[in-house]
């Protein structure tokens, strides 16, 4: 017998998130789905040079596959993180 596959929702990306410092979030208003995420405090994703992640299905209107949201999220904490360096930042103070 097969194994079932393991379902991916909104919690296991969150879980992921998190399992990584990385912070979570998404909503879905106005008929439009809002996945983002933040490196963890002080720091900037190194694959983007950002504090900020919009994770694949940002902005769609129908539900997103969340399976590709993880993989977007795993593919970006994989090139890791790296120091703020902006004294003046804004996302730090």
């Amino acid at each position: 017998m097969m194994a079932k596959a393991k379902t991916i929702s909104p919690a296991s990306v969150k879980r992921y998130a998190e399992a990584h410092g990385v912070e979570f979030d998404w909503s879905f208003e106005s008929h439009t789905y809002s996945l983002e995420c933040w490196a963890p405090e002080g720091k900037i994703f190194s694959a983007t040079g950002t504090h900020f992640y919009a994770l694949y299905g940002d902005g769609f209107c129908t539900k997103p596959d969340w399976s590709k949201t993880l993989t977007d999220l795993e593919d970006t904490v994989k090139f890791g993180f790296e120091n703020c360096d902006d004294e003046e930042c804004e996302d730090c103070k």
